[in-house]
């Protein structure tokens, strides 16, 4: 497993390389940390299980302040039985069951689970690493219903449409992708040790903050309060709202807490000081009740 991010002028060499010492493989292209655009790096993990490719799509890029996007093309789309739970109620929202509803898609996502899975029992997988485009929630679905006492990390890869002229950039076993997800299911014998994710760079801006309504991807309030109002009072006591303070590549994220430790990232891609919200790059923003913290990530 590997994660390579090199100036375009090298990247067939090394990927060359890679896949000459390594003929079983999945991995990707990844953005380079700020300080080191021009250095070659590549992180490798040498691990024995199961290989996989998803080509389940996933939802369309939200819009920003808006939650209603509609789903987009890709390889594999979901089956019509997801669709076919809202026909059934025929428009009366009262007697919607929305339990019902999860509960088809989760077992939709099922049916297209990647075919290297289908015989793999759920006690016999412990952890799933995978490498994704923009749009893993079908993929993520599809693994949380099957192998739900699974440990899972998905990684994003980064855009590459100006270095390889795709929009991501996959490899599985000396194969190139431009969609959908590769992975690794590893069994129980071969990973006892617990998952932690940290998360360098990441400076927390708030103390704790209960969502008190959301809808969509926008957080509404927080404390009852205005989000957006509470994100700029912290970049004023920070002393962050200088224009010449922040740098091209510091954002804004939302951190989901869970035993006091951020649990889920969330990045903020706009807000509105009159009407509160807060819009952040997902589908579906941190439920009410949920312990959230704001804070910068920061490329220095």
């Amino acid at each position: 497993l590997f994660a390579l991010s090199a100036p375009s002028d090298t990247l067939s060499v090394i990927t060359s390389h890679l896949k000459s010492h390594f003929p079983r493989h999945i991995g990707c292209l990844s953005s380079p940390l700020p300080a080191y655009r021009s250095h070659i790096m590549c992180a490798v993990a040498l691990l024995d299980g199961i290989t996989f490719r998803s080509t389940i799509a996933g939802p369309a890029d939200p819009q920003v302040g808006r939650w209603h996007a509609a789903r987009r093309s890709s390889t594999q789309q979901l089956p019509v039985a997801q669709s076919n739970a809202f026909e059934e109620f025929n428009g009366v929202l009262g007697r919607v069951s929305w339990e019902d509803i999860w509960n088809r898609s989760a077992t939709s996502a099922q049916k297209m689970m990647p075919v290297e899975l289908r015989m793999a029992r759920p006690e016999d997988v412990s952890s799933i690493l995978y490498f994704s485009d923009k749009a893993p929630e079908g993929i993520a679905k599809a693994l949380r219903a099957t192998f739900p006492h699974a440990h899972e990390a998905c990684f994003l890869a980064s855009s590459t449409p100006f270095i390889t002229g795709r929009p991501v950039t996959l490899f599985r076993d000396g194969e190139i992708y431009s969609d959908g997800a590769i992975g690794i299911a590893l069994q129980p014998s071969l990973s006892h040790t617990s998952l932690t994710v940290k998360f360098p760079g990441l400076v927390d801006l708030t103390p704790d903050l209960q969502i008190t309504s959301s809808e969509g991807n926008l957080i509404l309030t927080v404390d009852n309060g205005n989000p957006t109002r509470v994100l700029l009072a912290a970049m004023n006591k920070h002393r962050l709202d200088s224009c010449d303070v922040l740098l091209k590549d510091d954002e804004f994220y939302v951190g989901v807490m869970s035993n006091g430790k951020v649990e889920r990232l969330h990045h903020i891609t706009s807000g509105d000081p009159s009407r509160g919200t807060i819009a952040l790059g997902t589908m579906s923003a941190p439920p009410q009740g949920s312990i959230i913290r704001v804070g910068l990530w920061t490329s220095e």
